[in-house]
């Protein structure tokens, strides 16, 4: 419970604006600097971030949904609005107060990753070819890191999940937080389905302990509906990359 004498962090616009962009682009919404900077505003003044913070849930919620209201005037971007609170709300929850702070180098940081592997990790990859499992892909991305000169563990970095040791394909370290990488092959309808299994359960598994997860989906054609497959688990504050053969 809060103390009656409780004063939430101040968290300063360019924090708020950069954790506002990171988010809208997570949520895949295509809105331009001047869109943004609207919504960085609003949520900055409202509070918006000092109010999930106390809890505040509800009262903060409103406000969210009103500045990205703004945002996303027509009927045709109902489902980009709706994904987008969501998405924001998600990961603004995961921020503890003493956080606040260290919001903007950590997402930046972790949008500069996500963006590097999504565009540079299919180059790996010299043969047209699928590739044969998930080690050659984990294989391709744990050069990639190399070469991108990140802080990475492959397979080392283990935790307890009610008394079972798991273990991430990576955690690499961004700035100063940490964050796993989980590597999923498609290569059927058959395996999609497994993998959304496994996904499942990683989300719940290893949010127990990182504020996130990247999901790194290599996909050889199967995956029709990348926003759907994406959708589910982008709500519980995760981040999906789909990277095409």
């Amino acid at each position: 419970m809060l103390r009656n004498d409780f004063k939430p962090p101040q968290v300063d616009y360019d924090a708020v604006y950069n954790f506002v962009a990171y988010t809208l682009d997570q949520a895949g919404a295509d809105l331009d600097g001047e869109a943004i900077t609207k919504i960085a505003s609003v949520a900055h003044t409202s509070r918006v971030f000092q109010r999930l913070v106390q809890e505040e849930v509800v009262g903060a919620l409103q406000d969210l949904k009103e500045t990205v209201n703004r945002a996303f005037p027509t009927e045709a971007k109902v489902m980009q609005k709706e994904k987008t609170i969501e998405r924001m709300v998600t990961m603004i929850r995961t921020s503890t107060p003493d956080r606040g702070r260290s919001i903007r180098t950590e997402t930046s940081g972790i949008a500069r990753l996500a963006s590097q592997i999504e565009s540079k990790l299919r180059l790996q990859f010299h043969s047209e070819e699928c590739p044969s499992g998930e080690p050659e892909v984990q294989e391709a991305l744990d050069s990639l890191l190399r070469i991108l000169e990140y802080d990475a563990s492959w397979n080392r970095t283990s935790m307890d999940f009610s008394g079972r040791k798991a273990v991430p394909d990576f955690v690499v370290r961004v700035s100063e937080a940490e964050i796993p990488i989980e590597v999923k092959l498609v290569d059927s309808t058959a395996k999609q389905s497994q993998v959304i299994e496994e996904m499942a359960a990683d989300v719940t598994m290893y949010t127990s302990k990182w504020d996130s997860i990247l999901f790194v989906v290599y996909d050889c054609g199967t995956i029709s509906d990348v926003a759907r497959f994406r959708e589910g688990f982008e709500r519980q504050g995760a981040i999906v990359l789909i990277i095409k053969q």
